[in-house]
């Protein structure tokens, strides 16, 4: 039995406290029923959003990677190729494309500036997982000139800077992505190029079947938000830290709401070093980089497996030793 419930969040403003009153309910971002954003998440995540004075998190130094612009090519793709082919050995496996979004009104592209950034994050956050657990983010990549990088794909949203500055930025977001991958099940991971009050946004499915074919396996979004100043060059703007991983971890099914330290269905409470919790909220500090802190809420521990879906098993992780394969939990015994 699983539960299709729609989460809604308590947000984090930019102040870096709890919001007042709950985050209005998001339209269903994949068109599907049971398919649900929880709600964005707060300026919490990043170092820069949070009351003063501000303690440091392990986890944000260890994904907050350094980038130079001569790491990526920014290489725009044409309109009538929004994504190119699969390189051989990921070809018709489960990947996450990364995508950038520029209002329809903007007058500075700074896709060229902060493409190297974006893969850079992503990057980082698939050593982390690497690191961690022994599991690797499966990314979209393109190859130019015998070198692979990350796939971006530039999006000219349909909608202007003021529309996509509302609380309805996702749901105008996941729209634009219908619209330019009609039929694509990837699972797309944005940076919006357009002012917020929060750090990001992911879909997530309250789905417990520890099946393939469980929802959190389907195509989904996560946003990484721009709440900070769009002069800042070193960030642009977006919230770095633990928010990008933050966000496909939610694409990728953590938390449900039956995990015992699931404070509001999405998030836990029990390690403010964890990438899932909000450091507001948690109880306790380990001091460590961790994701799942006691593997009891979204990853099953060594030996042994939780009793609802976990993010290991998901098909859009794989193995340390090479993302050409299968996510080895993927063959087990659910």
């Amino acid at each position: 039995m699983f539960l299709t419930a729609l989460v809604v969040v308590t947000g984090v403003a930019a102040s870096g406290g709890p919001a007042s009153g709950s985050l209005p309910r998001q339209a269903s971002p994949e068109g599907h029923e049971h398919a649900h954003t929880h709600g964005p998440d707060g300026l919490d995540l990043d170092p820069r959003g949070r009351r003063t004075p501000t303690p440091g998190y392990a986890v944000d130094d260890a994904l907050k990677a350094t980038w130079s612009a001569s790491q990526h090519d920014n290489y725009v793709h044409p309109a009538s190729a929004p994504d190119y082919p699969d390189v051989a050995e990921l070809a018709g496996k489960p990947q996450l494309h990364a995508v950038y979004v520029l209002p329809a009104d903007a007058k500075q592209n700074r896709f060229a500036q902060f493409a190297a950034m974006f893969q850079a994050d992503a990057l980082q956050a698939s050593a982390f997982l690497k690191f961690e657990r022994d599991r690797e983010l499966r990314w979209d990549l393109a190859e130019r000139n015998g070198t692979r990088y990350l796939d971006i794909t530039f999006v000219r949203s349909a909608y202007r800077s003021k529309q996509l500055a509302t609380g309805n930025q996702f749901s105008l977001v996941s729209q634009d992505l219908s619209r330019v991958f009609p039929s694509s099940t990837k699972k797309f991971v944005v940076w919006l190029d357009a002012s917020s009050r929060y750090c990001g946004q992911g879909s997530l499915y309250q789905d417990t079947r520890r099946a393939a074919g469980n929802y959190n396996e389907r195509r989904t979004t996560g946003i990484v938000y721009r709440p900070y100043s769009a002069n800042d060059t070193a960030t642009g703007g977006w919230c770095r830290g633990r928010t990008l991983l933050h966000e496909i971890g939610h694409n990728l099914g953590a938390l449900q709401q039956v995990a015992p330290n699931a404070y509001d269905g999405a998030h836990c409470d029990d390690d403010d070093n964890d990438v899932m919790c909000y450091t507001s909220a948690a109880t306790f500090d380990s001091g460590e980089p961790q994701f799942d802190y006691a593997s009891d809420d979204y990853w099953d521990p060594a030996g042994g497996k939780l009793a609802w879906w976990t993010v290991n098993l998901n098909k859009f992780l794989c193995p340390a030793a090479g993302c050409a394969n299968a996510n080895p939990a993927s063959t087990l015994e659910y």
